[in-house]
């Protein structure tokens, strides 16, 4: 096995563990140190490919996407210095970037086919479902990472679309083949009713819409997606239209103090605008002698990724931030349906080969639903984000860095298809010298099975 196949795989189990956290379900197995393992192998791997996987045949993995989280992670260490503690900013540093080093660079790196896509995909279902039960069995709490219920919502919020618009992306199998993700969809759906979190109630709306937008046959889709609120609502605890129908309410206990944490947050920002008070470091600043001591015992975090980021990272961490969320975006726009077709009939030209063309158009119908799942997850984080500060989650990162890596799996296709349709133009012209040292150069990437 290759370096990169190596590598793809051990990226898929680190994401089992960090973004899944399925080691915590497992009882006895955190004491392996799954993680400390995975992340170890991983890094040696990407150490090993990334110079060689600068000049790939799909592009080069530099691209602004990574630049921004580069420039984000630079904002984050002002901290080491700048910080109100600087103890905290290094923490987080000491988690942000062995995360970037290993499931950043490793999704940029090593994703290279769209049949990676489908495996991560099918990867995401089960994740789904593995929390989805972690949630319903253990009073709407979540394993490890998200034992918090609006952790568990928000990660349950970035995963519904996946299990929907699967049954969209693969063609054919009718009924009996979209039956298990629709089943997870609605397990899912549940699971985030059970959390009682309002920030993942608020986040699975647009979540909801944007899949139905995105799917090809709207009129089954919005019945099932009724079907689906119905069922939530039915198995969901007995307040549950009693906590969804309080996030209105701007007098209710939590959410008077999330008003109260937001306003500290802008003073804290008025008295360190540029650099922020340091990662992770709000609720040290608090008691500091930053600002004059509260009037009541606040929490220790701000409870919305933008006035955690406004607070302790200032304008420098808002400009990063902002820069890497308009590049994921741009990113996910190139894999919109039309400029996918566009790109397909420019390389398969006028009179495309049958098979070619069922290829590229099964590929084609995939990425689209792929990307939109990526983008559906990242306005999930973002609704759900106003209400919770995971500023420093893992998941924003990694959609983002899968973001860049379709693109990277789309132009390898492009070329793939491009390279196939000149070999086959030139056998057809030269039949003596047509044979598969022709149909497709070796580059060392796998390109004999695409």
């Amino acid at each position: 096995m290759s370096t990169s196949r190596m590598g793809f795989w051990a990226l898929v189990a680190y994401l089992l563990i960090d973004f899944g956290q399925v080691h915590r379900m497992i009882p006895g197995f955190a004491h392996l140190m799954p993680g400390a393992i995975t992340t170890a192998i991983l890094l040696v791997l990407v150490a090993l490919e990334a110079p060689r996987a600068l000049n790939a045949p799909g592009g080069t993995w530099i691209r602004p996407v990574l630049i921004w989280r580069v420039l984000f992670l630079g904002a984050i260490a002002t901290g080491l210095i700048l910080a109100v503690t600087q103890g905290r900013a290094l923490m987080v540093l000491k988690t942000e970037l062995p995360r970037f080093l290993t499931a950043f660079l490793g999704a940029c790196i090593f994703i290279r086919r769209t049949e990676d896509l489908r495996v991560l995909q099918n990867m995401f279902i089960g994740v789904a479902f593995l929390l989805s039960g972690w949630v319903v069995t253990h009073h709407g709490h979540g394993p490890g990472l998200y034992i918090d219920e609006n952790d568990a919502a928000l990660v349950l919020v970035m995963l519904l679309p996946f299990s929907c618009l699967k049954v969209f992306a693969d063609g054919g199998g009718g009924v009996r083949k979209a039956a298990v993700p629709l089943g997870v969809f609605f397990f899912t759906l549940c699971a985030i009713g059970l959390t009682l979190s309002r920030g993942g109630m608020v986040g699975t709306i647009p979540a909801l819409g944007f899949c139905w937008l995105k799917s090809r046959n709207k009129a089954v889709s919005l019945v099932l997606g009724g079907m689906a609120l119905v069922a939530a609502v039915f198995f969901a605890p007995s307040n549950f239209t009693k906590e969804f129908e309080s996030i209105s309410d701007t007098h209710e206990n939590t959410a008077e103090a999330r008003r109260y944490y937001w306003d500290l947050s802008v003073q804290m920002f008025e008295k360190k605008p540029v650099f922020g008070v340091g990662a992770m470091c709000w609720g040290n600043a608090l008691y500091s002698g930053l600002l004059p001591s509260p009037d009541r015992r606040a929490h220790m975090t701000p409870h919305s990724i933008y006035f955690q980021l406004l607070s302790e990272l200032g304008l420098v961490g808002v400009f990063c931030w902002m820069g890497f969320l308009t590049a994921s975006f741009r990113e996910l726009r190139d894999l919109r349906g039309s400029r996918l077709e566009r790109g397909a009939a420019l390389v398969l030209g006028p009179d495309p080969d049958p098979d070619a063309l069922r290829r590229m158009a099964g590929n084609i119908r995939f990425i689209r639903h792929f990307s939109a799942c990526l983008a559906i997850g990242i306005a999930g984080y973002l609704v759900s984000g106003g209400f919770l500060s995971v500023l420093f989650y893992p998941g924003m990162a990694l959609f983002a860095a899968l973001a860049q890596a379709s693109g990277r799996v789309w132009r390898t296709e492009l070329l793939i298809t491009a390279v196939q349709s000149q070999a086959a133009a030139n056998d057809a012209d030269d039949p003596a010298e047509a044979g598969p040292s022709r149909a497709l150069p070796a580059y060392g990437y796998g390109w004999a099975n695409p």
